[in-house]
């Protein structure tokens, strides 16, 4: 048989070379964003705790001050990774509304949360 050889050429090869190239890209770039997801959940995560924390430390302090709502005030905190709740009081009809500022880190920089909930005091 004329014309007929064994084994591949060099472009088969190249061509090969480049399919996997951008298999092992793609799956680079994939592993990538899975870091950086884990990442910014873990983040909003903590946060999420400190502003529970938060809440039931606002809870805390209306209990021990008989449900007065003089008994609790706006404030802030920051977490040990940087992550920041910040909480103001707005007086309302049978209680206060709260409203708390989530802050935390993402691989691009800051990200802000606004939660508003309201806390039954006389």
């Amino acid at each position: 048989m004329i014309g007929s050889t064994r084994g591949m050429s060099t472009v088969e090869c190249l061509v090969a070379l480049i399919v996997f190239s951008l298999g092992a890209l793609g799956a680079a770039g994939t592993a990538a964003l899975g870091v950086r997801a884990f990442a910014t959940g873990t983040h909003a995560a903590l946060v999420a705790r400190l502003a529970g924390e938060t809440v039931s430390g606002l809870r805390h302090q209306l209990r021990i001050g008989h449900q007065s709502c003089a008994a609790v005030s706006a404030g802030s905190l920051v977490g040990a990774s940087g992550e920041t709740v910040n909480w103001t009081l707005t007086p309302a009809d049978r209680g206060v509304d709260i409203t708390l500022a989530l802050g935390y880190r993402i691989p691009v920089g800051q990200h802000t949360d606004t939660i508003h909930g309201f806390l039954p005091c006389q």
